[in-house]
């Protein structure tokens, strides 16, 4: 399927010690657009939605959850003004969602060890 060329993943009658390894932008336009990490992301709003606490505290767990590292204060402070920047609170899902995807999909998540 398609993520299997985008990925460059062999064929599967072709024989490889070694598949070749690529980062190339197309990589990372599937992930920023496709639907795995959208879809991800709405699950872990969900998840994030649910638990207890308040928005600092989620935000605390969500890097913990995705980064692996606790969160710092610039980057709390941006989170919240994310948060906020959103109109109404009909939208806090759709805030936690487009917050989320936007961790699934930075650079220190895609390549942490």
């Amino acid at each position: 399927g398609e993520i299997l060329d985008i990925f460059d993943f062999a064929q599967p009658a072709q024989f490889l010690g070694r598949r070749p390894v690529t980062t190339v932008p197309p990589q990372a336009l599937y992930l920023m657009n496709g639907p795995l990490l959208k879809t991800q992301a709405a699950k872990l709003a969900a998840t994030m939605l649910k638990a207890d606490g308040n928005k600092r505290t989620r935000l605390a767990d969500l890097y913990l959850r995705v980064l692996n590292r606790p969160i710092t204060d610039e980057e709390s402070a941006e989170a919240l003004a994310f948060l906020a920047s959103f109109e109404s609170p009909a939208q806090r899902e759709e805030s936690w969602t487009a917050l989320c995807h936007a961790l699934l999909t930075c650079n220190e998540f895609l390549f942490r060890l």
